[in-house]
């Protein structure tokens, strides 16, 4: 690897995938967002989903990604197979998978395409997928300060940021009231 940066970058990434999804899943409670309907905060909750799936296509859907798995762990060889195992996925269905995102990505995030329905793909594998790299990337680089400063573990830092969020959306925010049905 030329550049002793992008095993970092890759992990700043993750990070921020991982802060970003757990910042949109707090706001939710199943269907139903868990505060009042106020323009600005559906805005950033909506903007956290965004962001999230942003850098997951990063680290995941661009196989000539700057910052992509392949180009981020020292041994790629033997990773992907493993992140299939552990997301419990074929290599059809993660296919299938990277195509959902990339088409999120693409008509609703990086363009509004014609589409008339926004399909928003179910997170539960990119949470799996970038949580299996950054452990990878943090294993990898076990010993040196290449990942200093960022989280010890993706899952702690995943429940850190949830709790960060639902706290603040639990501060109900003012509704202006000319957004209130009258």
């Amino acid at each position: 690897m030329a550049n002793i940066n992008r095993p970092r970058r890759g992990a700043l990434l993750c990070a921020h995938f991982i802060r970003n999804l757990a910042y949109f899943r707090a706001g939710w409670n199943g269907l139903q967002i868990k505060f009042p309907a106020a323009e600005i905060w559906v805005t950033i909750n909506s903007n956290f989903l965004d962001i999230a799936v942003l850098e997951w296509c990063k680290l995941f859907a661009d196989q000539s990604a700057k910052h992509g798995w392949r180009r981020v762990l020292v041994d790629p060889g033997p990773f992907l197979l493993q992140l299939m195992a552990d997301c419990r996925i074929s290599d059809v269905e993660w296919a299938a998978y990277i195509q959902k995102m990339r088409k999120y990505r693409d008509e609703f995030v990086a363009h509004l395409d014609d589409s008339n329905r926004m399909d928003i793909p179910e997170m539960g594998v990119a949470e799996k997928a970038a949580i299996y790299l950054y452990d990878s990337i943090r294993a990898e680089n076990r010993g040196t300060d290449t990942l200093a400063g960022l989280p010890i573990s993706a899952r702690t830092y995943y429940q850190e940021c949830y709790a960060e969020a639902e706290a603040l959306y639990a501060c109900q925010p003012h509704v202006p009231s000319s957004l209130i049905d009258a």
